[in-house]
């Protein structure tokens, strides 16, 4: 990659810098082996049922939306720069705000299955199933198996994950949405993406698309063991297969498309090799007709020990996913972090993006990226099953679930804003993550036994993150030095709770 460099480098004392930390930032999704291979965010199939409500005739309407991949070479694209304009960033909450008001009116909102976050009595019929703890925790201990041998694009066990998938999308009645049956071929690499859809029940709106996605390849082995990948990314595939499924006998008003991303892993990674990106460059339907991609990715785990952390990025470049967002309840267990991309994004030394929605980003399309980032299994063969938190991720699944209700029931179409912000949002969201870093004996402190030196920075960024807040409560334009407050407190913790570099490189 090309080397970006920053000079409006902070120079604050305490603030995350080094040599160490920079290689970490760039090489850790991309280039250095994968041994040592993790990210300061992950920036994060079941057997399914059977039957379906569309009928031929609207089967056949909606199909046309699938047709032979078309050029899109004509999309325009945004430059890093473009993203995340400090100076000009616009705040979107007051059209979000106004655009909330209507989600009810125009078919909105959630369903009733809100009452349960696993799904029982209120949840409508054949839902729960697909989403109940037991299904997803079949799904994802099959999935991130040792018979698959770590998913590895090229390899037998890659092959035969992605038979178990395209069986799974078969079995509960989801429609081939790809160039060949469920697949499209990769055809700048080895991948192999599989498509699936839900046919919308709305005339007017079956031709709108709300995108649902993950990546289900990983890298094989590391250290000489065989790296499951349950954490990265089987409990994510599992979760949109399931709600793909959940769809069938509930469809919506637009049509859902369902992709599971290949190649997504170095050394593919940001590459036209990499299995979003190529969709994105040879799409199987018009990219102008996909009002909102979601992208998955590190689902199911923890931060840290039993933190119910659950990371939404990406709202506050559309107005209208952040009113979605608000009008969607939150299920009991659930500790949803409404955050800037910037935060995860924006270093020193230039933008470095961090999964599969940056395709989408970079054509003008609103998307939401959820994880439950990294932690210290990332990359490593301890990513297994036992290392999620499956209640944790069945709720999970139910709330984008709902999510993806509200989104795909509404009247209007989302825009994109590419610089859109909300820094004052950031700095709630921030300090609440921070009550839960600082907090004694269940906090990232004490949990990870962290040092005195570790403790006493995240207490001055907690500080400096407070008074950035304060000011912008005061009615202050954000300066770069307020959000590099916001950056710098959020990076430290991603550092300080993944696994490639000792503690002190987060100190630096």
């Amino acid at each position: 990659m090309p080397s970006i460099v920053n000079t409006e480098r902070p120079t604050d004392a305490g603030s995350i810098d080094g040599g160490l930390l920079v290689l970490y930032c760039r090489l850790m999704r991309r280039t250095i082996p994968a041994l040592v291979i993790v990210s300061l965010l992950a920036l994060f199939l079941v057997a399914c049922g059977s039957g379906s409500s569309t009928g031929q005739g609207d089967q056949q309407q909606s199909g046309d939306l699938y047709a032979d991949s078309i050029d899109s070479s004509a999309d325009g694209g945004v430059t890093a720069s473009d993203l995340q304009s400090d100076d000009a960033a616009l705040d979107t909450s007051i059209v979000a705000d106004l655009w909330a008001a209507d989600l009810a009116d125009d078919g909105g909102g959630t369903s009733d299955s809100q009452d349960d976050a696993l799904g029982t009595d209120t949840t409508p019929d054949g839902v729960s199933d697909h989403l109940s703890l037991s299904n997803l925790t079949a799904g994802v201990t099959t999935l991130a198996s040792d018979e698959f041998d770590g998913r590895e694009p090229g390899t037998e066990g890659w092959k035969k994950a992605r038979a178990y998938l395209l069986e799974q999308l078969a079995a509960c009645g989801l429609q081939p949405a790809g160039t060949d049956g469920y697949q499209q071929p990769v055809t700048t690499g080895i991948g192999v993406n599989l498509l699936a859809r839900v046919d919308g029940r709305d005339d007017a709106l079956r031709n709108r698309v709300v995108l649902l996605s993950a990546h289900y390849d990983h890298i094989g082995h590391c250290g000489g063991f065989i790296c499951n990948g349950a954490l990265d990314n089987a409990a994510a595939v599992t979760s949109v297969v399931a709600i793909g499924c959940a769809l069938v006998s509930n469809p919506p008003a637009r049509s859902v498309l369902i992709a599971l991303w290949d190649t997504e892993e170095p050394p593919t990674f940001l590459t036209e090799q990499m299995g979003s990106e190529f969709f994105a460059a040879n799409p199987t339907l018009p990219l102008s007709a996909i009002d909102v991609a979601i992208v998955l990715d590190l689902y199911g785990g923890n931060f840290w020990g039993d933190y119910k952390g659950h990371l939404l990025f990406g709202a506050e470049l559309s107005p209208e996913l952040r009113a979605a967002l608000d009008a969607t309840a939150v299920p009991a267990g659930l500790e949803p972090l409404r955050l800037g991309l910037h935060v995860i994004e924006e270093w020193y030394y230039g933008h470095e993006a961090w999964s599969d929605y940056d395709a989408f980003r970079n054509r003008n399309i609103p998307f939401l990226f959820i994880s439950d980032g990294i932690n210290k299994v990332y990359h490593t063969s301890e990513d297994d099953v036992s290392h999620l938190d499956l209640p944790k991720l069945a709720i999970e699944a139910q709330y984008l679930h709902d999510i993806v209700l509200t989104l795909a029931n509404a009247q209007k179409t989302p825009t994109f804003v590419a610089n859109g912000a909300d820094y004052l949002r950031d700095a709630v969201e921030i300090l609440a993550l921070y009550d839960a870093v600082l907090a004694p004996v269940s906090g990232l402190v004490d949990t990870l036994v962290l040092s005195d030196t570790s403790a006493a920075l995240l207490q001055s960024d907690y500080l400096a993150v407070q008074q950035t807040k304060a000011d912008l409560d005061g009615g202050a334009v954000a300066t770069k030095k307020m959000i590099t407050s916001l950056r710098t407190a959020v990076q430290r913790i991603l550092c300080l709770a993944g696994s490639l570099y000792p503690e002190s490189a987060c100190n630096i």
